[in-house]
């Protein structure tokens, strides 16, 4: 994910034009020839652990060979009773940080956290555990639980490697995944680009995954926040206004994510009132994430809640963030 040089007006141009065709929904809107990306660069295969693990029990390292037959064969059910197995066993970080990830790969992230936070937690040099904890907290909506996770592994492997594992991670399992395979790498990679702040090439992913998934909503929340970052805040709330308007469900997280990136956008722009409404609608579906509780209490102050400012920061102090081991 290398940083582009300072935009020139023709990049300027281009990006305006190919936004403004996402915006009306076009399937092919016009971007730069970019380069292949069905395969992640050769450090993103490394290990990268910074110390051998210690060899697992025989029946541990039986049954964590079976979960990863099974996880590999996408066979969830298995794996997870495998990875399980292994767990009781004694095996350790391995198994706790398989099961971790199986559990993500279910859908089931809720649980996955809880137990790669303790994978972590009883070993911090457990570098896969971190990486696919961050992916798991992406998921979930927990913006700071993430940036603690890749802290986590930025202090094994440091800052661009570990965003490289966390790139694998987060492909594995993406938070909205019915899309073409090319539109999902594309998107992580843009995705991965706004957590380094190379905005531009974050919005350039994101627009190349969108030619053939012009409905893909957690790509398009991704676009919004690049095109905010790079100046266009009317169009970025255009953006996430679309999201709001075709993903109808009340559960939806994409649909939150939407809610909660116009919160912060419109209360950037003075509109605290219909912020803190909106920050409101994305807790009830992400629950009391620490990002989300505080948008809500800078809203409801700058549009003088006090009451609901108050709330907030109570709601706020019964989620401690742990430090990162």
């Amino acid at each position: 994910m290398p940083t582009l040089p300072r935009t020139r007006p023709a990049d300027r141009a281009l990006r305006l034009a190919a936004a403004a065709l996402v915006l009306a929904g076009c399937a092919s809107a016009p971007s730069r020839p970019a380069p292949p990306t069905a395969a992640p660069p050769p450090s993103m295969a490394s290990t990268g652990q910074s110390r051998a693990a210690p060899s697992p029990p025989p029946a541990a390292a039986a049954a964590l060979e079976e979960a990863r037959a099974a996880l590999s064969e996408r066979r969830l059910p298995e794996a997870l009773r495998a990875s399980e197995a292994a767990l009781a066993a004694g095996g350790g970080t391995a198994a706790a940080t398989l099961r971790g990830r199986v559990l993500g790969l279910a859908g089931r992230f809720d649980e996955a956290a809880t137990g790669l936070e303790a994978a972590v937690a009883a070993d911090p040099a457990a570098l896969e555990a971190w990486s696919a904890l961050a992916a798991v907290q992406v998921n979930r909506g927990d913006d700071e639980a993430r940036d603690r996770a890749l802290a986590g592994a930025a202090r094994i492997t440091g800052r661009r490697a570990a965003l490289e594992r966390f790139w694998t991670q987060l492909l594995a399992m993406p938070p909205d995944p019915i899309q073409p395979q090319e539109s999902l790498e594309r998107c992580t990679r843009g995705y991965v680009a706004m957590l380094d702040g190379a905005w531009f090439d974050a919005q350039r992913e994101q627009l190349s995954a969108l030619r053939n998934a012009p409905g893909y909503g957690w790509c398009l929340v991704g676009v919004a926040r690049s095109t905010w970052r790079l100046g266009e805040a009317e169009r970025a709330e255009q953006l996430l206004r679309r999201v709001l308007a075709e993903r109808t469900g009340a559960t939806d997280p994409v649909r939150a994510d939407a809610q909660a990136q116009l919160a912060e956008l419109l209360l950037d722009r003075g509109r605290a009132p219909q912020a803190a409404g909106l920050a409101r609608e994305a807790l009830a579906t992400r629950g009391d994430r620490p990002a989300l509780l505080r948008l809500l209490a800078a809203a409801c102050a700058a549009s003088g809640q006090a009451e609901c400012r108050a709330d907030a920061e109570a709601r706020l102090t019964r989620h401690p963030a742990p430090a990162v081991p």
